[in-house]
């Protein structure tokens, strides 16, 4: 029981909502004054989450790769991966955090780049910057998410919530740099069918057992 515990604290819920389709966000470094869990310690979520660092300092830990925060680093972390930060009073920016059924990968190219190419990376690194022109779109953007999600219960707040998110994520994809250029491209023909195959894989990994 005391293992389980300890377990249990390395993971967080984000999901309240029905069907799972709870979207948050959150300031940096006024949300880790009411958090209870020691976030410069490894730990786990079961929700997507980017954390988007306004000013540049210190480091944050993913997956055991050390990512230098510059200014306007944005970071894009899937359910299940180990992640820590080195001073989170420290940290000045943005928490987005999703549930996992919005990141689902449909038939949709453009969800399932966002999924593949963004936050579960192949060979590629889910570290981003951005210019600060595009920073004060995303600014913007965040200015209207922490607005709606004051009103919970207005008609359509969790599809405003959402297009509010996508059209961040989507400006990120488009201005964004990355180190390592292995960005997966829509347009690319050969890029499609990739995802296709890792999205089968998922979904089938526990029935089927043969590449064919």
């Amino acid at each position: 029981m005391e293992v389980t515990k300890r377990i249990q604290k390395l993971y967080s819920m984000v999901c309240t909502a029905p069907k799972g389709m709870s979207i948050h966000i959150y300031n940096m470094p006024e949300y880790f004054e009411h958090d209870e869990m020691d976030n410069t310690v490894p730990h786990v979520h079961t929700f997507y989450e980017i954390l988007w660092f306004r000013e540049a300092g210190g480091t944050h830990t993913l997956d055991f790769h050390q990512y230098e925060v510059k200014k306007n680093t944005l970071l894009f972390i899937s359910p299940g991966q180990v992640h820590f930060f080195d001073n989170p009073m420290g940290c000045k920016g943005v928490i987005l955090r999703f549930c996992t059924d919005i990141i689902s990968g449909g038939n949709r190219t453009e969800d399932m780049f966002i999924k593949y190419g963004m936050f579960n990376t192949y060979d590629g690194e889910p570290c981003f910057t951005v210019d600060e022109p595009t920073a004060n779109i995303l600014d913007i953007i965040v200015g209207r998410m922490l607005k709606e999600q004051e009103n919970p219960e207005a008609f359509g707040h969790t599809d405003m919530m959402l297009a509010f998110a996508k059209i961040f994520i989507i400006h990120v994809n488009r201005y964004g740099l990355q180190s390592v250029d292995h960005k997966l491209h829509e347009q690319k023909p050969s890029h499609r069918p990739f995802l296709l195959f890792r999205r089968l894989g998922e979904e089938r990994q526990t029935t089927m057992r043969t590449v064919k």
